[in-house]
């Protein structure tokens, strides 16, 4: 049975203790990380990356590193740790599509019929 709290008015809800809190990701890194995804997809195709096979995750393996040297070294010439981020969160994402097919949260995120066809092979 899920354990509820109750407010000094009265008021019943469900115990958050063990809920995941999303609210404590700073939105700052988050919007960072937006802007990231929206430029690749200005130049690639915004679902580009979920093509791709093992040497591109490889490839993605050794961007993520060059972006965490060229973070490191206090490199400015573009957003190196969200460039990182994005290409650690792609690869895990790409994992993901590999071990259970893709989420289903990101189909509902494709335009159109033939993007649907070109990424998840219907």
């Amino acid at each position: 049975m899920t354990k509820k709290m109750i407010s000094k008015w009265g008021a019943t809800r469900e115990d958050k203790a063990d809920k995941v809190d999303y609210s404590l990701i700073p939105t700052q890194m988050l919007t960072r990380l937006a802007k990231h995804y929206s430029e690749w997809g200005k130049v690639h195709w915004d679902f580009n990356w979920l093509q791709g096979n093992e040497e591109y995750r490889r490839d993605m393996k050794k961007s993520a590193f060059r972006h965490f040297i060229q973070w490191f070294e206090w490199q400015k010439d573009e957003d190196h740790a969200m460039a990182l981020v994005w290409n650690i969160f792609s690869y895990e994402t790409l994992k993901l599509k590999e071990n259970w097919g893709l989420c289903k949260f990101l189909q509902n995120k494709v335009d159109t019929d033939a993007q649907k066809e070109l990424i998840f092979n219907k």
